[in-house]
C-alpha cells in the first residue's frame, strides 16, 4: 500500500504578483486554500467562481514588507473552513457582495464590501 501524500499548506499562494482565479477549488489544505502575500511589490488578486472550504484559512491576506496586498471575490465561496477570511489590518478583502462566505468556525469579515459596476 502506497502511503498517503502529504496535505499541501497551501492551495494557491501568490506573493508580489497580479493573478487572476476563475472557476477552482482549493480544499483540503493544512494551511490556506487561498494565501496572498506581499513583501517588496503590491499584490492584487481577484478571485471569481471560485470555492476554499475544509482548508485552516478560507482566504488569507497577509503584507510580509511595505506594499499593498488587495484580494478581490466575486461570486465565490468560502466554507468549511476553521478561518473563513482572514487578513493584516494593511491588507484588503473585498467582496463584490457575490459571495457566501458562511458554515467556517470563525467567518471573518472583508474589509470592504462593494456593489458590482
Amino acid at each position: 500500500m502506497s502511503p498517503r501524500p502529504a496535505i499541501p499548506p497551501n492551495g494557491l499562494f501568490a506573493r508580489d504578483s497580479s493573478v487572476t482565479v476563475r472557476d477552482s477549488v482549493f480544499h483540503g489544505s493544512a494551511g490556506p486554500g487561498i494565501s496572498i502575500s506581499s513583501f517588496n511589490l503590491p499584490t492584487n488578486v481577484l478571485v471569481e467562481r471560485s470555492e476554499s472550504s475544509g482548508n485552516a484559512t478560507g482566504v488569507s491576506a497577509a503584507n510580509a514588507g511595505n506594499s499593498q496586498v488587495m484580494v478581490r471575490l466575486a461570486d465565490s465561496v468560502v466554507t468549511g473552513n476553521v478561518t473563513g477570511l482572514s487578513q493584516q489590518t494593511t491588507s484588503n478583502i473585498v467582496s463584490f457582495r457575490t459571495n457566501m462566505v458562511a458554515g467556517n468556525g470563525s467567518d471573518g469579515n472583508p474589509s470592504l464590501s462593494i456593489s458590482m459596476k
